[in-house]
């Protein structure tokens, strides 16, 4: 965008050229979800003094197109989920498997975790809260944790001792902000991920916790993991063996 955009005055910005970057784009292989987030960048760069600047100043943008139709494949099976685990009894990669744990049990994002706080997690209430600056939606999202639960039990270890205001997760001593590196020698081999090749990536782990929350009879008002049940039932990947046990209970 900057090598597009960087170097114009506002009043230089049109749709026809918004148009023709998004085509390029396009033709570059950036997928239709890719293209609508650079576009909304670019509205928020205008609409940021909108206030201050005449609307004959804005461009017109072209209408952003549906992703109702675009739906991402791809999830962590139960299999590889286990085998990930296991190999995480490293004292030093505890913070990885609590991440992994309550990721594809919870569905959290990826985002949300890493900045989350100790004080987050309240023991006494058994709750886990994410505040409303920190999710997507701007709402509040507040998770039960079944006391004495395997998530329970790897947070009061995680949290015990720390201050409120630390970072939930660290790695030797300082916040995860990143570990794309390792998440990749862990999961290699591991196909029917969304990645490049069939790998898994981070985000296919909320896929997993969806469709297993989904196969459970748990639905997006009991979940909390979206606002609509439309983009609920967009996460959910059923596998074969998911699919012919559904038509058996239908048949029975």
């Amino acid at each position: 965008m900057k090598a597009t955009f960087g170097r114009l005055f506002a009043t230089q910005v049109d749709r026809d050229k918004v148009v023709a970057y998004l085509n390029r784009r396009m033709k570059e292989g950036a997928g239709l979800c890719a293209r609508n987030r650079e576009q909304r960048v670019l509205m928020m760069v205008f609409g940021h003094n909108r206030s201050k600047v005449s609307a004959d100043r804005f461009p017109e943008f072209p209408d952003m197109k549906s992703e109702k139709a675009h739906v991402r494949k791809g999830r962590l099976s139960n299999t590889d989920y286990e085998t990930l685990r296991k190999g995480l009894d490293d004292p030093q990669l505890f913070w990885l498997k609590v991440f992994l744990v309550m990721t594809f049990k919870y569905g959290f994002r990826k985002g949300e975790l890493l900045k989350a706080k100790c004080s987050y997690f309240d023991r006494r209430g058994s709750t886990f809260t994410l505040p409303a600056f920190t999710t997507k939606n701007n709402m509040e999202r507040v998770v039960d944790v079944a006391p004495g639960g395997e998530i329970f039990g790897t947070l009061v270890a995680l949290t015990g001792g720390r201050a409120p205001g630390a970072a939930l997760f660290t790695r030797n001593g300082r916040p995860v902000r990143d570990f794309r590196s390792e998440w990749a020698r862990r999961t290699a081999g591991m196909k029917g991920g969304s990645g490049r090749n069939g790998c898994v990536t981070i985000h296919d782990l909320r896929r997993s916790a969806i469709t297993n929350m989904s196969e459970k009879g748990v639905d997006a008002t009991k979940a909390g993991t979206h606002l609509t049940g439309d983009t609920f039932k967009r996460y959910i990947q059923r596998d074969e063996i998911e699919r012919r046990a559904t038509a058996a209970l239908i048949e029975s």
